[in-house]
């Protein structure tokens, strides 16, 4: 059952969440996203695009996933356009084909920061939890990603050798928008889905659908 929740309640649990790290202090965590702001990046063709304030998310040193892989834009089959809001995709669902390379730009239209993810259920519900502690930690806020020198991460206890290049995933902010181009090399129960604290239980969530190609 779809639960939504109205952007003012969301910010508002987002605003306590930041409050409760404030009193308990910091939280380690197991990994998290890039805290850098760049508006773009100097990549290889198979480095998903990135524009217009999009953040490149980290989720294990951009390796190759058993279900796909970062896209070559010269081999794009077709560009899907992602409208975010608060809080949800205006997809609910996307037909896709096993060896289809796709072209995704990710438009956010909403006041909150937004995810788009691609990846199995359970690593939504994993990322979900590192997504929170670095919310706890000062990392993000309900609206953006914070930039955090060396020092700051080291005193938060945050792993400074974790990569943050995955191309399976981007962060937008509000207002902005950003590209990911991704290969799905075969068939899986894949799930598109925003892992910014409480808005994937609020809906935000899409499904794969894979069909003969």
């Amino acid at each position: 059952m779809k639960i939504k929740l109205n952007s003012r309640l969301v910010g508002m649990t987002a605003a306590g969440v930041l409050l409760g790290a404030v009193l308990s202090g910091p939280v380690f965590a197991a990994g998290g996203h890039s805290s850098g702001q760049s508006d773009s990046h100097n990549a290889s063709p198979k480095a998903p695009a990135e524009t217009k304030g999009g953040q490149n998310d980290g989720h294990g040193g951009g390796r190759s996933l058993s279900y796909g892989e970062a896209g070559d834009l010269n081999e794009v089959d077709r560009t899907v356009e992602i409208i975010m809001t608060d809080i949800e995709y205006n997809l609910p669902e996307l037909s896709i084909k096993a060896g289809e390379t796709i072209r995704f730009v990710l438009k956010n239209k909403g006041e909150f920061l937004h995810e788009f993810n691609i990846g199995l259920p359970a690593m939504h519900a994993t990322h979900q939890q590192e997504m929170m502690a670095m919310m706890e930690n000062g990392m993000m806020t309900a609206t953006e990603m914070v930039k955090m020198s060396a020092a700051e991460h080291r005193q938060h206890g945050m792993n400074m050798s974790m990569s943050h290049d995955d191309p399976n995933a981007v962060i937008v902010e509000p207002g902005k928008t950003a590209e990911l181009i991704w290969k799905f090399k075969e068939a899986a129960s894949l799930q598109f889905a925003c892992n910014v604290p409480g808005h994937y239980e609020s809906g935000m969530v899409g499904e794969f659908k894979f069909s003969a190609r």
